[in-house]
């Protein structure tokens, strides 16, 4: 909201629960200066820019592990339907004969010990390809990670609206002199002296 006193207007940041209800829902809402409150956000997130870089290395680690994890799973699933059509045309070759002779005992095994694998290895492939989802989306996490460590390079001067929404989730205000900044994509919550 604009404050306009002695003939000078300013910014304050006021919590809207306050203004529009009154007391009843916010007991404490402290009236915050625009410009003390970009500084707070700036200081906080340089500091979280100098935090990240210093995690470059481990974080570029993670990201090419999961690519690695997900190549291997990649292999592993192609390696487990090269399978299953092998034994698929084995039953067939299989079930062929055994229609010629439907009482040969170890015929019909066989074709229950293939009938079992197949099974087997669709469970696998199914969870194979399961593991390659959540692989992909770690990849994916590890990844935005890395980009946004590349994003944030520090020595932020100006604030700027649209970019600090993209790095910060939340900003809780804590009393007249402290708030609290949630960062996105990191478990990150810093407490920001006003």
């Amino acid at each position: 909201m604009t404050r306009a006193r002695d003939g000078k207007k300013r910014i304050v940041w006021r919590c809207v629960s306050g203004l529009e209800f009154g007391t009843k829902y916010c007991h404490n809402s402290p009236t915050l200066d625009e410009s003390k409150l970009h500084s707070a956000i700036l200081a906080a997130m340089n500091e979280f820019a100098a935090i990240r870089q210093e995690v470059c290395p481990d974080v570029l680690a993670m990201a090419e592990e999961a690519k690695q994890a997900l190549s291997q799973a990649g292999a592993k699933l192609l390696e487990l339907k090269k399978h299953l059509e092998a034994v698929s045309r084995e039953q067939s070759d299989l079930l062929d004969r055994l229609l010629e002779n439907m009482g040969d005992a170890e015929l019909n095994a066989k074709m229950k010990a293939l009938t079992d694998e197949k099974e087997s290895l669709k469970a696998q492939i199914l969870d194979t390809q399961q593991m390659e989802v959540s692989l992909e989306e770690q990849a994916a996490r590890h990844q935005q990670m890395w980009d946004s460590i590349m994003e944030c390079s520090a020595d932020y001067t100006e604030f700027d609206d649209e970019f600090v929404r993209q790095i910060i989730q939340k900003i809780t205000v804590e009393d007249e002199e402290t708030i609290r900044i949630h960062f996105r994509d990191s478990e990150m919550v810093m407490e920001q002296e006003l």
